[in-house]
């Protein structure tokens, strides 16, 4: 489900808090250079970061993830993500991958080496540099995410690359395991697995478990079989004001969980975003919220023209017009027919087969189904709900 770029409110915020560069400050992950790395540890790591640059150059999916730890699932298929986006970001640059230093030696075989990318371009280059955790299995070292610190319930795993995210990391733990069982209220819903929030104190590391063409004005993600990830400024006090943002961040990225499991990743985007708009308007604390959107009529799309939208192309001007018609498609919906149509919906969509790509790349074909299955759950042809939502739409 490629395409969950949102979060404008936090875009916002994350402009007014990062005024300043953040540094491997105090308090990241506690890291601390404590046993020395042997020197044979150091060789295989270098060799393992120099496959994931030539697997990265040559567009090999397969190569590349021979280099992660599949263990992990989530991880796993956010970096499957991740390499999609790269191979293709780096096509026409010179891209480079290597480590920069090791940072520490753990218990259970595993290293923290700070590894740094360069993609360049015309005399302009773009730098990442992330810590990884490397660990040492039968086949031979892996990639193993960020070396997070984590907090957790029964039903939220909250993971952190700062220390002092931590108490922030609970109180958001604790907002999720709410909206779950509100979900699960309105829509039956249960998670397959614990659900994985990430929160990231810095943005490049953001974009190295995202995407590096993330439009600048997304604050979180999410998409099929990933964690929830969030950007949050590690180095600043987050008010109470600020933190009704998070917590609303936190709804709308939960209702993304929700759908791409009850519909098997089949949900249009529009419907995904009007979804979690919807949801999280109605459980948030931010008063603007409240009041449906007010679009004038010359700028409001139709419906089929909604659907067509590319959310991920959209300039942060524009990105807000697709989240409010979304939302009002939605709120139509629900107002017009009820909640047990769109459960309906979601249960013929989860029949569908899944489609292994991002929602971005499969548009069009979720958008055929969710429009199909909203059909049959209405007995009504596409066309005349439409006719029905714009009717709906101008008279607010």
């Amino acid at each position: 489900m490629a395409g969950r770029v949102k979060l404008l409110r936090l875009a916002a915020l994350w402009l007014m808090l990062c005024m300043g560069i953040f540094g491997c400050a105090g308090g990241m992950f506690g890291i601390s250079i404590t046993e020395k790395i042997p020197e044979s540890w150091q060789t295989e790591i270098r060799e393992l970061v120099r496959q994931q640059e030539s697997a990265v150059i040559s567009g090999s999916l397969e190569r590349y993830m021979q280099t992660i730890d599949d263990r992990d699932a989530v991880y796993w298929q956010e970096q499957r993500h991740w390499f999609t986006d790269a191979a293709a970001f780096v096509k026409e640059r010179k891209y480079r991958r290597s480590v920069s230093a090791f940072l520490e030696r753990r218990a259970n075989d595993e290293v923290v080496a700070l590894i740094e990318q360069r993609a360049e371009e015309g005399g302009k280059a773009r730098r990442v540099r992330v810590p990884i955790c490397f660990r040492r299995t039968p086949a031979g070292w892996k990639d193993a995410d960020l070396p997070f610190l984590e907090t957790r319930s029964p039903h939220t795993i909250v993971k952190v690359t700062h220390q002092r995210l931590l108490p922030f990391a609970r109180e958001l733990q604790g907002m999720a395991d709410q909206v779950q069982k509100r979900l699960a209220s309105l829509y039956g819903w249960k998670p397959r697995q614990p659900v994985a929030v990430k929160l990231y104190g810095k943005k490049d590391w953001f974009l190295q478990s995202v995407k590096w063409s993330l439009p600048d004005w997304a604050g979180g993600w999410n998409e099929y079989g990933e964690s929830i990830k969030l950007l949050v400024e590690a180095n600043a006090d987050i008010s109470d004001r600020y933190k009704t943002y998070y917590h609303s961040a936190i709804i709308h990225e939960m209702v993304h969980k929700m759908l791409g499991e009850l519909t098997n990743d089949n949900a249009a985007y529009w419907l995904q975003e009007g979804l979690a708009e919807q949801t999280s308007a109605r459980m948030d604390r931010i008063p603007e919220n409240d009041a449906l959107p007010v679009i004038p009529r010359s700028e409001l799309w139709s419906w089929p023209k909604l659907a067509s939208v590319q959310l991920e192309q959209l300039t942060a001007e524009e990105a807000p017009q697709y989240y409010h018609q979304s939302r009002l498609i939605v709120e139509f919906l629900l107002e017009r027919y009820g909640y047990q149509p769109l459960r309906e919906a979601f249960r013929l969509l989860r029949q569908q087969p899944y489609i292994p790509a991002s929602t971005a790349e499969k548009l069009q074909e979720v958008n055929r189904r969710t429009v199909r299955a909203l059909e049959q759950a209405l007995g009504k042809p596409f066309q005349q709900l439409a006719e029905e939502w714009w009717i709906w739409a101008t008279g607010q």
